[in-house]
Protein backbone atom coordinates (compact mmCIF):
# COMPACT_ATOMS: atom_id res chain seq x y z
CA UNK A 1 0.00 0.00 0.00
CA UNK A 2 1.09 3.53 -0.72
CA UNK A 3 1.51 5.45 2.22
CA UNK A 4 0.73 9.43 2.29
CA UNK A 5 3.85 11.00 1.58
CA UNK A 6 4.99 8.25 -1.56
CA UNK A 7 1.58 9.51 -3.07
CA UNK A 8 2.44 13.02 -2.65
CA UNK A 9 5.88 12.18 -4.17
CA UNK A 10 4.44 10.62 -7.18
CA UNK A 11 1.86 13.43 -7.61
CA UNK A 12 4.63 16.27 -7.87
CA UNK A 13 6.86 14.22 -9.97
CA UNK A 14 3.93 13.75 -12.26
CA UNK A 15 3.24 17.34 -12.22
CA UNK A 16 6.81 18.35 -12.76
CA UNK A 17 6.86 15.97 -15.76
CA UNK A 18 3.87 17.96 -17.17
CA UNK A 19 5.04 21.09 -16.29
CA UNK A 20 7.91 20.19 -18.63
CA UNK A 21 6.15 18.89 -21.11
CA UNK A 22 3.94 21.87 -21.61
CA UNK A 23 7.04 24.02 -21.66
CA UNK A 24 8.16 22.02 -24.25
CA UNK A 25 5.18 22.60 -26.17
CA UNK A 26 5.57 25.98 -25.59
CA UNK A 27 8.93 26.53 -26.78
CA UNK A 28 8.90 24.66 -30.07
CA UNK A 29 5.02 26.75 -30.46
CA UNK A 30 7.21 29.78 -30.20
CA UNK A 31 9.68 28.68 -32.34
CA UNK A 32 7.13 27.38 -35.44
CA UNK A 33 5.25 30.88 -35.08
CA UNK A 34 2.56 29.66 -33.56
CA UNK A 35 0.65 31.60 -30.88
CA UNK A 36 1.53 29.77 -27.69
CA UNK A 37 -0.65 31.99 -25.52
CA UNK A 38 -3.51 30.30 -26.85
CA UNK A 39 -4.90 26.94 -24.64
CA UNK A 40 -3.20 23.83 -24.90
CA UNK A 41 -5.50 21.15 -25.44
CA UNK A 42 -4.45 17.55 -24.60
CA UNK A 43 -6.07 14.39 -26.09
CA UNK A 44 -6.07 10.70 -24.92
CA UNK A 45 -7.88 8.72 -27.14
CA UNK A 46 -10.66 10.92 -27.74
CA UNK A 47 -11.26 12.42 -24.22
CA UNK A 48 -9.93 15.55 -23.57
CA UNK A 49 -7.82 15.06 -20.58
CA UNK A 50 -6.12 19.04 -20.56
CA UNK A 51 -7.01 22.36 -21.53
CA UNK A 52 -4.46 24.89 -19.98
CA UNK A 53 -2.90 28.03 -21.02
CA UNK A 54 1.56 27.75 -19.44
CA UNK A 55 2.02 29.37 -16.64
CA UNK A 56 -1.80 29.69 -15.48
CA UNK A 57 -4.12 27.17 -14.01
CA UNK A 58 -5.48 24.46 -16.36
CA UNK A 59 -9.30 25.18 -16.93
CA UNK A 60 -9.48 21.26 -17.33
CA UNK A 61 -7.13 18.78 -15.91
CA UNK A 62 -7.92 15.00 -15.84
CA UNK A 63 -4.23 14.00 -16.41
CA UNK A 64 -3.21 11.07 -14.55
CA UNK A 65 -0.01 9.94 -13.60
CA UNK A 66 -0.52 7.10 -16.60
CA UNK A 67 -1.71 9.53 -18.78
CA UNK A 68 1.43 11.49 -18.29
CA UNK A 69 3.06 8.57 -18.70
CA UNK A 70 1.82 7.94 -22.11
CA UNK A 71 2.38 11.51 -23.26
CA UNK A 72 5.52 11.38 -22.00
CA UNK A 73 6.01 8.60 -23.93
CA UNK A 74 4.27 9.45 -26.87
CA UNK A 75 6.97 12.50 -27.32
CA UNK A 76 10.15 10.37 -26.74
CA UNK A 77 9.15 7.05 -27.62
CA UNK A 78 6.67 7.35 -30.70
CA UNK A 79 7.13 3.92 -32.06
CA UNK A 80 6.47 2.04 -28.86
CA UNK A 81 3.70 4.01 -27.49
CA UNK A 82 0.28 2.76 -27.42
CA UNK A 83 -2.85 4.39 -27.76
CA UNK A 84 -3.90 7.30 -29.22
CA UNK A 85 -2.33 11.41 -27.77
CA UNK A 86 -3.20 14.23 -29.92
CA UNK A 87 -2.57 17.69 -28.75
CA UNK A 88 -4.09 20.98 -30.22
CA UNK A 89 -2.81 25.06 -29.86
CA UNK A 90 -6.69 26.41 -30.01
CA UNK A 91 -8.40 24.91 -32.93
CA UNK A 92 -5.26 23.40 -34.71
CA UNK A 93 -3.73 20.25 -34.18
CA UNK A 94 -0.12 20.14 -33.76
CA UNK A 95 0.77 16.36 -32.62
CA UNK A 96 -0.79 13.28 -32.96
CA UNK A 97 0.08 9.85 -32.48
CA UNK A 98 -1.85 6.57 -32.45
CA UNK A 99 -0.49 3.35 -32.07
CA UNK A 100 2.94 3.93 -32.68
CA UNK A 101 2.42 6.10 -36.04
CA UNK A 102 3.18 9.76 -35.91
CA UNK A 103 0.32 10.77 -37.96
CA UNK A 104 0.95 14.69 -37.35
CA UNK A 105 3.97 16.83 -35.75
CA UNK A 106 3.88 20.53 -36.64
CA UNK A 107 6.11 20.83 -33.76
CA UNK A 108 8.81 18.88 -34.51
CA UNK A 109 8.08 17.02 -30.63
CA UNK A 110 8.71 13.51 -31.77
CA UNK A 111 12.51 12.19 -32.27
CA UNK A 112 13.66 12.07 -35.82
CA UNK A 113 13.83 8.64 -37.16
CA UNK A 114 16.82 7.10 -39.08
CA UNK A 115 14.75 6.70 -41.60
CA UNK A 116 13.76 10.76 -41.78
CA UNK A 117 17.98 11.35 -41.30
CA UNK A 118 18.42 9.09 -44.34
CA UNK A 119 15.82 10.50 -46.75
CA UNK A 120 16.83 14.12 -45.83
CA UNK A 121 20.38 13.57 -46.77
CA UNK A 122 19.77 12.40 -50.35
CA UNK A 123 19.78 14.91 -52.82
CA UNK A 124 16.88 15.62 -54.96
CA UNK A 125 17.46 17.80 -58.33
CA UNK A 126 14.42 19.12 -60.42
CA UNK A 127 15.13 19.17 -64.16
CA UNK A 128 15.88 23.13 -64.13
CA UNK A 129 18.84 22.69 -61.95
CA UNK A 130 20.08 19.67 -64.26
CA UNK A 131 19.48 21.69 -67.16
CA UNK A 132 21.38 24.24 -65.97
CA UNK A 133 24.54 21.80 -64.87
CA UNK A 134 24.61 20.83 -67.83
CA UNK A 135 24.91 23.93 -69.57
CA UNK A 136 27.64 25.31 -67.30
CA UNK A 137 30.05 21.98 -68.12
CA UNK A 138 29.29 22.61 -71.56
CA UNK A 139 30.60 26.13 -71.65
CA UNK A 140 33.46 24.79 -69.52
CA UNK A 141 34.36 22.00 -72.29
CA UNK A 142 33.68 24.74 -75.37
CA UNK A 143 36.40 27.00 -73.02
CA UNK A 144 38.70 23.87 -72.74
CA UNK A 145 38.49 22.25 -76.18
CA UNK A 146 39.43 25.96 -77.49
CA UNK A 147 42.54 25.62 -75.11
CA UNK A 148 43.58 22.21 -76.61
CA UNK A 149 42.82 23.80 -79.99
CA UNK A 150 45.60 26.36 -79.51
CA UNK A 151 48.00 23.57 -77.94
CA UNK A 152 47.85 21.52 -80.83
CA UNK A 153 48.44 24.44 -83.00
CA UNK A 154 51.70 25.39 -80.91
CA UNK A 155 49.85 28.79 -80.27
CA UNK A 156 51.29 28.51 -76.34
CA UNK A 157 51.52 31.92 -75.04
CA UNK A 158 52.19 32.89 -71.36
CA UNK A 159 48.52 33.09 -71.04
CA UNK A 160 47.07 29.58 -72.11
CA UNK A 161 49.70 28.10 -70.75
CA UNK A 162 48.03 29.61 -67.13
CA UNK A 163 45.08 29.29 -67.95
CA UNK A 164 45.59 25.13 -68.55
CA UNK A 165 47.52 24.82 -65.29
CA UNK A 166 44.43 26.32 -63.34
CA UNK A 167 41.73 23.97 -65.36
CA UNK A 168 43.64 20.85 -64.85
CA UNK A 169 44.31 22.01 -60.89
CA UNK A 170 40.20 22.30 -61.33
CA UNK A 171 39.72 19.25 -62.52
CA UNK A 172 41.65 17.72 -60.13
CA UNK A 173 39.87 19.12 -56.82
CA UNK A 174 36.95 18.07 -58.75
CA UNK A 175 37.72 14.39 -59.36
CA UNK A 176 38.75 14.17 -55.43
CA UNK A 177 35.75 15.65 -54.55
CA UNK A 178 33.74 12.89 -56.57
CA UNK A 179 35.94 10.42 -55.31
CA UNK A 180 35.24 11.41 -51.89
CA UNK A 181 31.82 11.35 -52.65
CA UNK A 182 31.81 8.01 -54.10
Amino acid sequence: MIDDGEAKEIKRDYLDILESLLKLIHAKAKEKGLDPSKDVHIYSSSSKVYQGTLGESPSKNLLTPTIVENLKKALSDPKNSQGAISIKIGHEKVFHIKNGEVLTDKLGLAPRTQKNEVVSNERIYSVEALQKQVAVLQSKLESQQKLVDSLKKNEQTPESLSKLVAQVEEMSNALLKQQQLI
